[in-house]
Order: structure tokens, then sequence, then C-alpha cells
């Protein structure tokens, strides 16, 4: 039986520094869940446009989340130019990608 809880946020279309607030919203609320085994998942499939604040706030994601041990990142639907801005920005080092057959 599997006991981790699923956590996904549904990313908009253009993932940018005007999605700060509810991203910020979204990782604050998230505080509160970390007390058992949770899996995050950031669903990029609506995505077409990211920029730098974007990998900020997943950046911060990752630095809120690092002192849980059973905390899981994950990355899922990522295409286009937004998969290629991630794999050139090694996200891939700091989340897991739901399917790298598809990253490649």
């Amino acid at each position: 039986m599997n006991s981790e809880k699923q956590i996904r946020l549904d990313l908009p279309t253009q993932f940018k520094f005007d999605f700060q607030p509810e991203f910020s919203h979204f990782v604050d609320k998230l505080l509160v869940e970390l007390n058992s085994a949770v899996v995050i998942t950031l669903d990029f499939a609506q995505v077409r446009y990211i920029d730098s604040a974007a990998l900020g706030m997943m950046l911060r994601l990752k630095q809120t989340t690092s002192d849980y041990n059973d905390v899981q990142l994950r990355i899922k639907n990522a295409q286009g130019t937004v998969k290629d801005i991630l794999k050139m920005s090694n996200i891939g080092s700091l989340f897991t990608v739901a399917s790298y057959r598809d990253w490649e």
C-alpha cells in the first residue's frame, strides 16, 4: 500500500513572474502538509512559456522542501521550448522528471 500523499500543481500557460503570488501561496500551504511522505508534481501540460522567475520559484520549492526526507519533487508533461529550457537549466538534478523517455 502506497502511503505517499500526492499533491499536484497545474501550472499556467505562461509560467512567469506574474504567477509568483499563487506559487508562494502553494508553497506556504504545502509546508503544513509536510508531516508525512509527499510527492509534489508540477504539471507543465499547459505551459507554453517559462521565464527565469519561474525557475527561481522552482528552486525556492526545492530549497523549502530540502529538509524533509520524505518529499519527492516531480515534473511532468513539459514539452517543446519549455522542456528545452528546463533541460538547459539542469532542473532534472533537482526534480524527478516523470518520463525520462520524453525528456530526451
